[in-house]
């Protein structure tokens, strides 16, 4: 078997959110609240290692128009924990 760097990222991501799911339907009637979220298409540099597949996102025009920088990504983060 093959193995993906970007099937495991993916599937680690819908792990997160079925866990999610699976918390608040266990707990959230006892009051427990629990999100998931994306916060959008971050510049974190996360994708700038030699062979991503994702690296071109990080050329500086590409980073411009579709990046936002990650203060604006903890913004959603910062409102769901207060």
């Amino acid at each position: 078997m093959h193995y993906s760097a970007v099937k495991a990222y993916n599937a680690a991501k819908l792990a997160q959110i079925l866990f999610t799911k699976e918390l608040h339907r266990r707990h959230g009637p006892k009051g427990l609240t629990s999100v998931a979220f994306n916060p959008g298409n971050i510049n974190t540099g996360f994708a700038t290692q030699p062979g991503s597949a994702n690296g071109w996102v990080h050329l500086p025009i590409v980073e411009q128009l579709l990046l936002s920088p990650p203060d604006k990504g903890a913004d959603t983060f910062v409102y769901l924990n207060t």
